[in-house]
């Protein structure tokens, strides 16, 4: 029988630390390429689900639900290849989550909410290409910083920032998207954080799952 392995966040830590790296390299790898063919820019919106990866609260039941979120955005793009895009984005991301804390038999309900200036260099693969319909994959890491963060528990909105949570955040995204014909498009993208937000117990790791709509100018 194959051994039992048990994944801690530290673990998952290091995992996605390696992602980050990897995710990094192939922008930065496009970017080194020859100078782009053509260039543009476009605007970007849509929502996405987010939650947290929760470490565990000593004497204390946690758990975290996925949250709907916004985010919007401006992005700059050249083509390096008929299959190759380099983008850069810079984006109002919202991510937050619902929590409830049992200890006791107590119960507290809390609903948060993260505003991130968001930056993402990234590079897109485009497995398909016609003139009416594309499609490609997109990777890349992110860049965050906090602008808003808040709590409301039990009916009291708190502000994160005074000692309960950092600022910065990063990590890696991967996605799928489509093109239709030059102006209009569409794409699902995954981004998991690789740094620990909290500033006590239990850690968190931002994760969210997005759609949003593009146009090129």
């Amino acid at each position: 029988m194959l051994p039992y392995v048990k994944y801690t966040l530290n673990d998952m830590k290091t995992i996605k630390i390696l992602v980050f790296v990897i995710m990094g390299i192939i922008p930065i790898h496009a970017m080194c390429q020859d100078s782009f063919r053509t260039t543009g820019f476009g605007i970007t919106m849509g929502g996405n689900i987010s939650s947290t990866f929760t470490g565990s609260v000593t004497g204390a039941s946690y758990t975290a639900k996925m949250k709907p979120c916004l985010q919007g955005g401006v992005f700059m793009y050249g083509r390096l290849s008929d299959k190759s895009i380099f983008r850069l984005s810079l984006s109002l991301n919202e991510k937050g989550n619902s929590y409830t804390i049992t200890s006791s038999g107590y119960s507290v309900n809390a609903n948060v909410s993260r505003l991130y200036v968001q930056f993402s260099p990234a590079e897109c693969y485009y497995f398909y290409n016609k003139e009416i319909l594309s499609a490609y994959l997109k990777v890349g890491p992110y860049l965050s910083l906090g602008w808003k963060s808040r709590s409301r528990i039990m009916g009291t909105l708190l502000s994160n920032y005074n000692g309960s949570e950092k600022r910065f955040d990063c990590g890696a995204i991967v996605g799928a998207g489509v093109d239709f014909g030059k102006h209009f498009g569409a794409v699902v993208e995954l981004t998991t954080g690789i740094l620990n937000i909290s500033k006590s117990d239990p850690s968190m790791y931002n994760y969210n799952v997005q759609l949003s709509l593009e146009y090129k100018f």
